[in-house]
């Protein structure tokens, strides 16, 4: 079995009668054969469905961060990177799948920031000393399934690595959002100033070489500042989103792309009119992390507003701040093409 799409497994947990052995039976397989087979004597533990990702390995004294999704921090916030459709009550609004690529950078690059931080700052040990991935979970707390980054223990037995780092004491050392020794780590990182992605400077090495396409020492740097409790300045979000406005507009123009700003709603959203094939579409820029609820629907009312009876939301299309800094012709390119 794999998960290359990102679409999880469901199963049922079965228990065979009068015995302690249980199975993991997936739904996505016939009943027949407990029903009829040799596996009848297995029956449905709960009726509750059990929503699985599948590791391709064994993975020893296992440590797992994962957002607190009770924390203030994340009210406005969407760290999913399997679901992510941009839609308005009437789903007018179509899937980009960029958005989802955007926040698995997010997650990669921190994931190896971390284990970067763990190798050389906590334990100074060998990178293969520990392994990690990441994929989704869900809590002993909430059946809710969350992005999650998983650290283990190579050895097969187990070394104590992780088992040492799970400890509360060690993990709030880390974690605290006040005298963080992670954040302190990620800060010299960032004073380097040595790339506007990753390079072998900061994060990028030898091992995480086929990841290289999502490594982003800023973007990693401020999930593990979010998942730290550290509030950001919206401000400067915005000004950094106001000075992709102004490259996108120069990369259009270099491919003879008429693009034209248009007035800003609240909360200083960046919405672009364009010509494509003669037909007038509008594109804006997004956060990557944020939920799409209140900027979007502003979006929409001030189009609405502006463009009274010749505005139709299928003409918008949303891209996100990341992609935009990476490939801006390419991320317009996207929002226009996926189906």
């Amino acid at each position: 079995l794999n998960d290359n799409y990102g679409r999880l497994f469901n199963f049922n947990l079965k228990k065979k009668y009068n015995s302690n052995d249980h199975i993991l039976f997936s739904n996505n397989l016939s009943d027949e054969i407990f029903n009829n087979g040799k596996l009848k004597q297995f029956n449905n533990v709960g009726a509750n469905e059990l929503t699985l990702g599948l590791y391709d390995k064994k993975l020893t004294n296992v440590l797992q961060i994962r957002p607190n999704e009770n924390s203030e921090v994340f009210k406005n916030y969407d760290l999913n990177f399997i679901t992510t459709e941009l839609d308005d009550n009437e789903n007018l609004i179509q899937i980009n799948r960029d958005f989802g690529k955007s926040r698995y950078s997010a997650w990669i690059s921190a994931n190896e920031i971390i284990k970067q931080f763990l190798t050389t700052e906590l334990f100074n040990t060998n990178p293969n000393e520990i392994t990690n991935l990441v994929s989704h979970s869900t809590s002993i707390f909430s059946e809710k399934i969350s992005p999650t980054m998983i650290f283990a223990d190579t050895l097969l037995n187990g070394s104590g690595l992780m088992r040492f780092a799970s400890d509360e004491n060690i993990l709030n050392s880390i974690f605290n959002n006040n005298e963080s020794k992670l954040i302190n780590f990620v800060d010299k990182k960032l004073s380097k100033q040595c790339c506007d992605g990753a390079c072998y400077n900061c994060i990028r090495n030898y091992n995480n070489r086929f990841q290289s396409e999502y490594l982003d020492l800023h973007h990693g740097s401020r999930l593990i500042k979010l998942l730290s409790g550290i509030n950001e300045d919206r401000n400067l979000i915005y000004a950094q989103e106001l000075t992709l406005a102004e490259k996108l507009i120069k990369d259009l123009g270099s491919i003879d792309l008429v693009t034209k700003e248009i007035e800003k709603p609240i909360d200083s959203v960046n919405i672009f009119e364009i010509e494509i094939n003669g037909d007038r579409k509008f594109l804006a820029i997004l956060d990557p992390f944020e939920k799409f609820n209140s900027r979007l629907n502003k979006i929409i009312r001030h189009l609405g507003d502006t463009y009274s009876g010749s505005f139709h939301p299928e003409d918008l299309k949303i891209i996100d701040s990341f992609n935009t800094k990476q490939n801006s012709i390419k991320a317009v390119y996207n929002a226009f093409n996926q189906q």
